[in-house]
């Protein structure tokens, strides 16, 4: 899970599907039949950008608005930026 999109009486979440390197936006694209959520050693970096910047190295998820969306190298990013150590 990377998180959590918007609000209301069910708040959307954002999932990354490693198969098909895309996020599914939950509910928008999907329902959660079952999930079994694992604990792990991995290391998240956070970040809010006050304007937008050009992403020089690797890729991250970034949340401009209230969805999240995967950025690479090159491209422009801003808001709320997400990335973990050796992605």
């Amino acid at each position: 899970m990377i998180g959590t999109e918007g609000s209301g009486p069910f708040t959307p979440v954002a999932v990354y599907d490693s198969e098909k390197n895309k996020i599914i936006h939950i509910p928008d694209q999907a329902e959660f039949l079952r999930a079994k959520i694992k604990v792990t050693e991995k290391d998240w970096h956070t970040l809010k950008l006050s304007g937008p910047s050009q992403l020089t190295k690797g890729s991250v998820y970034f949340k401009p608005g209230n969805k999240w969306l995967i950025a690479k190298e090159g491209e422009y990013v801003f808001g709320v930026l997400q990335s973990m150590r050796g992605m």
